[in-house]
């Protein structure tokens, strides 16, 4: 296989060359050790007498990596607006833009590599995705994570993602998730346990709508108590973090009741929510939020 220079990313004035798969780019050697503490190092260290070389300039072969990582890589670098076109993307919900693979390469490379201020931007920009909170949760875009990035965030040590990844992955039809090509063995197995935790915790969210009085103010009592096993209803078709406020902007007529009913129902469903979001990390086996943060406490400066 010939190896061909990157259309883009071939600078007359580089001093370093890159091989990654069959592309060369030809880079500048201050660049990378500027970014990424392993080049920095590795630039310091005695070369041997027959290092090899491509046009002039010393070689590097990075045969594990992507070349269309190192693409979206070196965009960052030397675009310093380019995570500002990122998050653009994410706030534009831009479905023809392979976001989730450049943000999984820059993460890939940037853990590896020490670029220590690009993961700390994708890392941001993940967030926007991803919620790592319940508030989050709630108001962030609903996102379905790639199950294929589970394994990537435990190996680039970005673990706040795990839990709602799994979550993810366990609102699947338990046969799909069976038969997914993308989940491991192991992972599989975390999203079934995950799935039968999640039901349980929400027997007990359910338990408080299901025991409501109305309010004795209520004139609409038959009506409100009705709603609350509705509510029960649509809770137990789904899973444990549905917000029933949200069910009520997208369907009103669903939900006919006095307003001093409906709020106390949200605010069940919230506090049952959060309750269930705080135990996220235990019921798919990781631990606490506390501790995955704690893992990850320099994404947290």
């Amino acid at each position: 296989m010939r190896a061909k220079c990157h259309n883009e990313f071939w600078f007359e004035d580089g001093s370093i060359v890159l091989l990654v798969e069959d592309v060369l780019f030809r880079v500048h050697r201050t660049t990378l050790a500027r970014h990424s503490q392993v080049f920095a190092t590795t630039f310091c260290l005695p070369q041997p007498a027959d290092e090899p070389s491509f046009d002039g300039c010393p070689l590097i072969n990075l045969p594990s990596d992507s070349n269309l990582h190192w693409q979206y890589l070196l965009t960052v670098l030397y675009d310093p607006f380019y995570f500002g076109t990122l998050l653009d993307k994410v706030a534009s919900k831009d479905t023809h833009f392979p976001l989730a693979d450049v943000l999984a390469g820059l993460l890939r490379l940037s853990d590896k590599y020490a670029f220590t201020a690009v993961r700390q931007k994708t890392v941001q920009v993940l967030r926007r995705l991803i919620p790592t909170s319940c508030e989050d949760y709630t108001q962030l875009p609903t996102s379905h994570p790639r199950p294929q990035d589970i394994d990537l965030f435990r190996e680039a040590n970005t673990p706040e993602f795990l839990p709602y990844c799994l979550f993810s992955a366990s609102c699947l039809p338990e046969e799909d998730i069976r038969a997914h090509p993308h989940l491991s063995p192991d992972d599989k197995e975390l999203c079934l346990l995950g799935k039968e935790r999640l039901q349980e915790s929400q027997k007990t969210s359910l338990s408080s709508i299901y025991d409501f009085s109305p309010s004795p103010r209520c004139r609409y009592s038959p009506n409100c108590k009705a709603l609350m096993f509705d509510c029960a209803k649509i809770k137990g078709d789904v899973h444990a973090l549905v917000s029933l406020k949200d069910v009520h902007r997208r369907q009103p007529q669903d939900f006919w009741a006095c307003p001093s009913c409906l709020s106390h129902t949200f605010q069940v469903n919230e506090l049952g929510m959060q309750q269930v979001w705080d135990k996220l990390p235990a019921i798919f086996s990781l631990g606490s939020w506390s501790q995955l943060r704690r893992e990850q406490a320099y994404d947290f400066d």
